[in-house]
C-alpha cells in the first residue's frame, strides 16, 4: 500500500507515515496469503476500537 497511488487527482498514496486514512495501521502474520493468479494479498480494515471479545 506504500506504493500504491490514492484516486486519480489526488496527490500521495494509499498508505503514508504508518496510517491508512488517518488512521493508524498494524500489521499480522496471522491471515494467511492469498493463493492463485494474481497473488496481490489481503488486508483486513476496520474500526477495532468498537470489537468485543467473547472468551
Amino acid at each position: 500500500m506504500q506504493g500504491t497511488l490514492k484516486a486519480a487527482g489526488i496527490a500521495g498514496y494509499l498508505m503514508e507515515s504508518g496510517k491508512v486514512s488517518d488512521l493508524p495501521a498494524y500489521f499480522s502474520n496471522q491471515v494467511s496469503e492469498k493463493t492463485g493468479t494474481p497473488n496481490t494479498g489481503r488486508m483486513i480494515a476496520g474500526d477495532w476500537s468498537q470489537v468485543m471479545l467473547g472468551i
